[in-house]
């Protein structure tokens, strides 16, 4: 990772985070594969963003929750790291899992590949370091529907 005194990496299970996010933005996939979780969060204090970014595990908000109130939110910190979740089969399969941590220190987590995609594109666009981010960039989690009629949610930067 670059030199970056906002990011955290934490380790995790290597090879789950490879098949998980075997087909994710270089940026993104090179940190989660090592070492199993990216954290990107803008808080000076040391303590403090270990804190926010230890607490944004244990306690997070669906983020399609916020296609039903339509609040926007502001980026403090992004979180990647991969998920063990059980399919209808019982089967245990490695997913992807983007949190978001907004300025009011809320936690949104999705486990959407298209919400990764979102997140890999505002990484590749505006850098790693959430700190570095413009202040004016908000968040706004909408609904598609593919071709074939599946649903599936993305970000999108609103003013």
């Amino acid at each position: 990772m670059s030199e970056n005194t906002n990011a955290i990496i934490l380790a995790s299970d290597m090879e789950a985070s490879r098949v998980a996010l075997k087909n994710a933005p270089v940026l993104v996939r090179k940190e989660v594969a090592e070492a199993g979780m990216f954290a990107s969060v803008a808080e000076a204090d040391e303590l403090k963003r270990k804190a926010l970014t230890y607490n944004a595990t244990q306690e997070t908000i669906p983020m399609r929750d916020l296609i039903d109130t339509g609040e926007v939110i502001k980026p403090k910190g992004v979180i990647i790291r991969v998920d063990q979740l059980e399919d209808e089969d019982g089967k245990i399969d490695s997913v992807p899992c983007v949190i978001i941590i907004t300025d009011d220190d809320k936690a949104y987590m999705s486990h959407s590949a298209m919400i990764l995609n979102s997140i890999a594109a505002l990484i590749a666009t505006y850098g790693e370091d959430v700190g570095m981010w413009p202040d004016g960039i908000r968040l706004a989690v909408i609904e598609n529907k593919s071709a074939k009629g599946r649903r599936f949610h993305r970000l999108k930067i609103v003013f």
